[in-house]
């Protein structure tokens, strides 16, 4: 795998803790499902789709009415008795989306299971999901119940499929995260030399942190992340107001204090999009792609830093030059090597060591593109 490192580095003294990416022991018969999505031109939304380790793909794992089904990820549960994947995503009934959970024991329709009342002609919204370290799988809603009243709320699903509803602020939010004093949503507002960071806090309301950000313009939170110090972390593109030129930015805030450190990110002045990446300890992984060439990669970024500028290490991914454009939408680290899942050009595909592995699909899908991981052992 190749590995270029981008800019200056900072040099930075830990007492009693390593930088070095952590060892792992690899496990032998590990296998790799893909979990996604496949279209074809009467699906366009795409029809739930695994790509199984041993080739082909597969429909059957969830009950038909796929074209209606829009899966956001699955789940394993930790139930110690082989594996047992639940699929959670939202599915047209009778004209109204509705937050669903298929599992073992058939199709969960969320509301009903924990006797929610929505309006009827009132769609159910699935914003965010988060899975804890004891393995429960939270659920961010929004829907209108009685008297068309807007409400926020979470599905908690633990490993014995017990589902109840826990209450959230109302907000729209593009994440939900987890720290020691309860679940928080996290919604952007973006103003005039500053950003407004909405934190719905489980158990105290709708919180705010202002991040001043004069001299950029244009600015647009791509994710969130909780490091292992507890600061809740935003990856922040913007403009500078003079150059025009595009800026990249970690913002930090402690989710108690609210106090807010900035840092930008030492890379060149090119147009990045960036997908779903991931925070180990306190080094944050996030895939992406260049706007104006065929180029993917991943960077990799220390969080754990005063330092108002940073270091970023990026590694670059395999691409196909006949092709226009490619897309890192996201990764996850498995067995001790990060996978990334993706599309060239409408057709999904994923990396390992950097290396492209396209998804084949049958003569008929018009567009796929990968959601998950899903490991197994043999």
């Amino acid at each position: 795998m190749f590995e270029k490192a981008i800019a200056i580095f900072s040099v930075i003294i830990l007492i009693g803790c390593s930088r070095e990416d952590p060892k792992v022991l690899k496990e032998e018969g590990l296998k790799i499902d893909v979990l996604g999505a496949a279209s074809t031109k009467s699906t366009s939304n795409g029809i739930p789709t695994i790509w199984t380790a041993d080739g082909g793909s597969s429909t059957a794992f969830i009950p038909l009415n796929h074209d209606k089904i829009w899966l956001s990820g699955a789940h394993e549960l930790q139930s110690g008795d082989g594996r047992n994947l639940v699929y959670f995503g939202t599915e047209l009934i009778s004209g109204r989306a509705r937050v669903v959970l298929f599992t073992y024991e058939g199709k969960k329709i969320l509301s009903d299971e924990v006797n929610l009342t929505l309006m009827s002609d009132r769609q159910e919204h699935l914003y965010a999901h988060h899975t804890d370290g004891q393995g429960n799988l939270y659920l961010h809603s929004t829907c209108q119940t009685t008297g068309y009243r807007s409400i926020s709320y979470v599905y908690k699903i633990d490993n014995l499929l017990g589902i109840e509803k826990l209450d959230m602020p109302v907000d729209i939010p593009f994440e939900l995260l987890k720290i020691p004093t309860g679940l928080i949503s996290v919604k952007a507002t973006y103003l005039h030399g500053s950003m407004v960071i909405n934190l719905g806090h489980q158990l105290r309301g709708m919180e705010q942190v202002r991040v001043d950000l004069t001299g950029y313009a244009e600015q647009l939170v791509h994710s969130a992340y909780v490091n292992l110090m507890g600061k809740l972390v935003l990856l922040v593109s913007a403009k500078g107001k003079e150059d025009k030129k595009p800026v990249y930015l970690l913002v930090s805030t402690d989710p108690e204090t609210k106090e807010v450190k900035r840092h930008v990110l030492n890379l060149p002045k090119e147009r990045y999009s960036f997908g779903k990446g991931m925070m180990e300890g306190n080094v944050l992984f996030v895939p992406g792609w260049e706007k104006s060439t065929n180029r993917a990669f991943y960077f990799r970024i220390d969080t754990q830093t005063d330092q108002s500028e940073l270091s970023v290490n990026r590694t670059d991914l395999e691409t196909d030059p006949q092709l226009p454009l490619t897309k890192a939408s996201f990764l996850q680290r498995i067995n001790g090597d990060i996978y990334v899942g993706g599309e060239q050009y409408g057709k999904g595909c994923y990396w390992k060591d950097g290396k492209m592995v396209s998804l084949e699909s049958d003569p008929g899908v018009i567009r796929s593109y990968p959601i998950q991981f899903l490991p197994y052992r043999n």
